[in-house]
Formats: C-alpha cells, structure tokens, sequence
C-alpha cells in the first residue's frame, strides 16, 4: 500500500468519526456487569459447538485472547480508549508500511477490550486482511470470531478464508478451535478441508478429532484396508479425543462398534476381541460379538467357520492362511470341480514343505507341477489384475510407473544422479531370453533401454525391497521380477519411494513450460519430448505418494513387482521358493500366496486358456 492510500485509509477507518457511528450508539454501548452476562451465556453458547465445559472453554478462550492480545481489562471510558493517537498529515505522508500494521493491530485490541460489537471489529479485520493477506492474519481473523462472533459468523469466515485460496492458515489455529471447523464445516468445504488435514506429512500435527476425521473419510472413499491401516497407527489419540463426548454423532461406544466390525470384515480377529473388549461389562454389543465362534479363541483358524472357498479367500488378502486353511481349501475346491484352484492350494502347501503324502502323487504330475511355462505377452489387462486389492495409492503408482517406465531412467541419467550404469538385461539362459523377449513384446510394459542406471547408497534400498533388489540367487522367475523393475525405471532412485517423491516433485513444475536459458539442452529436450499422458503420470507419482505412508507405499509396489512376474512367468513353485531362499517379509510371501489363489488370478488364467485342466482323482476327493 502506497503512503497516499494509507493516509486515506487511516482518516476513514481510524479517526472519531468512526467511535460516534458504532461504541457511542445505546444499542451498542456495554456496561461491565452487561458484559460479565454476556461472557458467560457466550461461553455457554461455545461450550455446545465444541463438546466442551464452559470452564475449559473459558481456559481455550483465555489462551487465544492472550495470543491476539485482547488481555487488558474492558472499560467503558468511550472513545479515548479505543482511539489511536492522530497523527498529522506530514505524519502520515512517512507512515510505514510496519507502523501500518502495528496501528491496525493496536486499533483492533483496544476495540475488544473497550467491549465494541463484533461487526465493527470483523470490518477492521478483514480490511487489514485484503491489504496484505497472510496465514498469520487468516487466523488471528478467524480465532477473533471464534472468541466474539457466532457460529454461523465464525464458519461463514471460514468460508470466505477458504473460497481466497489461502489454505497454510487451517496450521495456525488453535487445535480446538480446528476441531470444531472439522465437526461444523459446510458441505461445501470439506473436501478442502479433508484434503489440507490428510496429505499434511507430519501426524504429530493432528488432533485426535482431525485422525478420526480422515479414518471416517477414507473408510468411505477408500479401500477398507487403508482405512484399517490408518486407524490402527492412530487408534490412541482418536479414542483420547472421545472421551465422554459425542463427535461426528457417535459416542466412543458406537465408533468402536463401528472399527470393531471392520476389523472382523478384514479378517483381524485379535483386534477384534480388543476392541470390543472395551466396551462396558454388561453391554449387549460386548457380549454379542464376543460370543461369536470365530472370535471365541485367539488360536482358531478361519477354516473352522463354515465358509465357501470364495469368503475363505477373500478373508485370506488380510489374515494370512495357515496350513489347515489351505488343506480346507484343497477340500472344497477338489471337490468343487475347480482342478487349478485345487492344485495351486497344494502348491503352496508344497511350497511350506506342508503338503500331504496322500496328494504329493497326483500333484508331481500335475500340469501345475509338471508344465513347461511359456512366458506370457502382458497387457493392461494383465496390470490391472496384478494391482488388485492394493492400496488406492499403489493403484495409481504401478500405472504411472508403467506409463513412464524409461522416462525416469533417461531423466536420472541426464541429471547426474546416477552412481553407476550397466547394459540392460537380456538373459542368459534359454528361457531367460523368451521372458526378455515376452517383456519387450508387451504392450504395458515400457521398452528397453540401452543402459540402466543405478542409484546406490549407504540405506539407499528399504528394508522391504532389499532382498529382491540384491538377490544373489538365480532363476527365470527372479529374472522376470528383475527385468520388469527394470522397465520401470525402479534401480534408478534405488526402489525407495521417497526418492522417487522428490524427482516427482522437482520435474512436475518443469513439466508444459517453456525451457529456459539456463536448462541444459539435454534436459529441454527431455521436457518436450514428453506427451500428455506422460506428463499425467507425473502428477499421478506425486499424489500417489502423498496419500499414504510412504512405508506402506513401499510394501505394495514390491508386491505388485512380484505379482506381475508371477503373470509373465507363472510358474507358482518357483517364485514361492524363490522368495522364501532370498528371505523376503512375511507379509509379501503371504501377499503372492493370496494372489496366486485369488479371484483375479483364477479369471485371467481362465481368459489366457492357460488354466490346469487335470482332474483330481476321485480317491483324494473323498479320503483327504
């Protein structure tokens, strides 16, 4: 703001004039005994937004007013007291910019406190707002109208604040006062809102109210496995922040009922005993779900229920199977007329060196066992099948990864981050040179690269990535998870996700601009030489890994990578003991296990005719 027009502005807005149009009016004007009334229904008022005692919400008054500077004693003194010293006009031609600010603030403290009605002060804030709009003055504005407006002013604030694309100030807040525009917020803004509390990286910023406010947001718009996952990492502060109160029209009882039942749908029988184990003594949701077979001992298997194959499985994605699951499995479906589903059970229990004497026989000449697999051209369609049941972040990195593939590699050599480069692989085997050549025929993989680069560093490669990134042993269906990482450009920032995070965010800027002078001509010529679904896909890595933690992130894509080398070279066997030699997490062994056994799996054998069609014979059908 120039001198000129902060001279003008301050004769309008800061001179008597304007005491004897608002303070001065009989309807306005307070004494301290009207006041102290009107405090105390205010904080009776407040209490019911935000699920608090008057006397605690009088502590968060307190704490904000103090922070704003509204701590001096009200009077009744008129104007003298809420008037700024008047400055002369050679005084204000030199006014700064700074001194500016400090008189509008000073202006605003002596209004409250001389007790001056909420529309007079609102009117100074927002005009002290629009001259300089920052987060800091976003929030004092709206912490402002949480001490002295109503509610309905205070949310319509928000609204105003929020529509001006200013988004930093919601981090500003006092957490209470958060709470209550998560709980009260119209509709209108809450995906905003949802989306400015769910991708902020650090957790220890959120209120137990916020976590509980993403946890119900993405059990809705999310997969349940993300939502359970969430819940579980913050279940403390969510339940904390219950306590005896209602928020989002459930009591604590009903919002472990409610995560009790997801826990139970996922297969996580443990955590839910746990947690309706919390409910009171006596309670009948207690006692019902207590009382339910598959939840009456810790040690029972899901097999013990009266469960179809399809149920089994499914339960199977999120509770891992144990041996007398599969041998029941293998039960239902031999004698479900379902040879290959059969005879991939008892892989995996030959797998675990679990498997039966009795069945040994007739699985070793199988066509499960026994086959010649021929590697096989993947697609789209072959992708998808390999993304199900991950998480809605992996369903948009393992896509992105495809699409740009050697994009990355080209973009990692250009840049100087590569530790070293080596010769793309091509096999050396027979049956390693077919896979190569399935891999380079395929229509959703990227195409070869002469050289790959390599990142390497001390922790460079996650924990859960390590023992497939440096397998030492060999086989066709190593080399066909190997190659297909390749493709998609994973060595390149060292199969760590956060890694590839900050190459995401450092090129989509980049990305549909100009190059400038000073890029590199190697560099500009990468730019341009990307079409619009790749620089789609840009974007797709950088949302993906904003929505979930990056270790959880990580997990999947190793478990896409497997998943899809066991669709281009399907031989179960192999990559079972393949990831048992090199030592891999349970949880990605027990991963491949559900989805060599899964329902997408089954269809898109069925569709490539590549399905075992050799019966069971009839005496393992009844005997086993």
């Amino acid at each position: 703001m120039r001198p000129h027009d902060i001279m003008n502005w301050y004769k309008i807005n800061l001179l008597p004039s304007w005491g004897r149009r608002t303070i001065m009016s009989s309807s306005d004007s307070k004494t301290p005994d009207a006041g102290g009334q009107s405090d105390s229904l205010s904080l009776t008022r407040m209490s019911r937004w935000v699920h608090l005692a008057p006397d605690s919400l009088s502590l968060i008054r307190e704490e904000l007013a103090t922070a704003l500077g509204f701590n001096a004693p009200k009077t009744n003194a008129g104007l003298r007291d809420v008037t700024p010293p008047i400055f002369s006009e050679s005084q204000l031609e030199n006014l700064t910019e700074d001194h500016f600010e400090a008189q509008i603030g000073l202006k605003i403290r002596r209004l409250v406190n001389a007790g001056a009605p909420w529309h007079v002060v609102s009117e100074l804030l927002w005009q002290r707002f629009n001259n300089g709009r920052t987060p800091q003055k976003a929030a004092q504005l709206l912490e402002t109208a949480f001490v002295q407006a109503t509610p309905s002013e205070t949310l319509e604030i928000f609204s105003h604040i929020m529509s001006s694309g200013l988004k930093e100030f919601y981090w500003h807040l006092h957490p209470k006062l958060r709470d209550f525009l998560v709980e009260h917020s119209p509709e209108s803004n809450l995906d905003q809102l949802y989306w400015i509390i769910a991708h902020e990286p650090d957790d220890s910023k959120l209120s137990g109210i916020e976590h509980a406010y993403v946890f119900l947001r993405v059990i809705t718009i999310s997969d349940k496995t993300a939502a359970w996952t969430y819940f579980r990492k913050n279940k403390f502060k969510i339940f904390d922040s219950f306590g005896t109160t209602t928020h989002f029209g459930m009591t604590k009882q009903q919002l472990i009922y409610r995560v009790g039942e997801l826990a139970l749908s996922l297969g996580y029988i443990e955590d839910h005993r746990e947690l309706f184990q919390l409910l009171p003594l006596g309670s009948p949701n207690r006692e019902n779900r207590l009382s339910r077979p598959e939840v009456q001992s810790n040690s029972q298997s899901i097999s013990q229920s009266n469960l179809s194959a399809e149920q089994l499985i499914q339960m199977g994605a999120t509770q891992a199977f144990t041996n007398d699951d599969l041998l029941h499995l293998w039960r239902l479906t031999s004698k479900n007329s379902t040879p290959d589903l059969a005879w991939r059970t008892a892989t995996i229990l030959a797998s675990r060196e679990a498997l039966p004497s009795e069945i040994r026989p007739a699985w070793e000449v199988s066509g499960e066992r026994r086959a010649a697999y021929a590697p096989i051209t993947l697609s789209i369609k072959e992708i998808e099948c390999a993304l199900s049941n991950l998480s809605t972040s992996a369903q948009l990195l393992g896509p992105a990864l495809c699409t740009l593939g050697s994009k990355i590699n080209e973009y990692a050599l250009i840049n100087g981050d590569v530790s070293r480069s080596s010769p793309s692989l091509i096999g050396t085997s027979s049956i390693e040179q077919i896979i190569a050549t399935a891999v380079k025929n395929s229509l959703g993989i990227p195409k070869l690269t002469k050289n790959v680069s390599e990142a390497v560093g001390i922790h460079m490669i996650p924990s859960v990535a390590a023992p497939l990134a440096q397998a030492v042993i060999n086989g066709p269906w190593i080399f066909a998870a190997r190659i297909i990482a390749e493709r998609l450009s994973i060595p390149a920032w060292g199969w760590n996700v956060s890694e590839l995070q900050a190459h995401a965010k450092d090129i989509l800027p980049l990305i549909g601009k100009s190059p400038s002078w000073r890029t590199p001509v190697k560099k500009a010529k990468w730019l341009t030489s990307m079409n619009s679904i790749e620089r789609t896909a840009w974007s797709s890595l950088v949302n993906c890994t904003n929505d979930d933690t990056l270790e959880v992130l990580s997990t999947d894509l190793i478990k896409f990578i497997c998943r899809l080398a066991v669709i281009l070279y399907p031989s179960h066997l192999s990559a079972l003991k393949a990831l048992h030699q090199i030592r891999m997490p349970l949880a990605i062994i027990q991963d491949l296990e559900w989805f060599i056994l899964s329902d997408a799996w089954t269809r898109l054998r069925n569709h490539q005719k590549v399905a075992a069609k050799v019966t069971i014979p009839q005496s393992l059908r009844e005997n086993i």
